[in-house]
């Protein structure tokens, strides 16, 4: 799948497959699909599809939302809510993307006086 977004070229595949992810499972913000990122410029994004009020929620008119599909851009916080929030191989992958994702470890932490 390929798609450009704001003069951006997203590409599934030229991009690096990271992850299988889902969020909000039996909302209307539900979405599914592979999380990827750009190998040289980095650039992080899902392509799957999703419910009515998602990353891929399309608008039909009258105010009126329906489930899409697409490719969606995702910011480094939002690529970390996504693995944060997902299974034991989304926080293993948050674990080796640590440093590049902003992951910040408890235990890194200066301790207060």
């Amino acid at each position: 799948m390929r798609q450009t977004i704001n003069g951006v070229t997203y590409d599934t595949d030229r991009a690096v497959v990271i992850a299988q992810v889902t969020g909000n499972v039996g909302s209307p913000h539900w979405f599914s699909g592979r999380l990827y990122v750009t190998p040289r410029s980095r650039r992080w994004f899902i392509a799957g599809d999703g419910g009515p009020y998602s990353l891929f929620g399309q608008h039909v008119g009258g105010g009126t939302c329906a489930s899409g599909s697409g490719i969606a851009p995702l910011s480094i916080d939002r690529v970390r809510e996504i693995l944060e929030a997902g299974d034991d191989e989304c926080h293993r992958i948050l674990d080796a993307y640590a440093e590049e994702l902003g992951v910040v470890d408890a235990d890194s932490l200066p301790v207060a006086v």
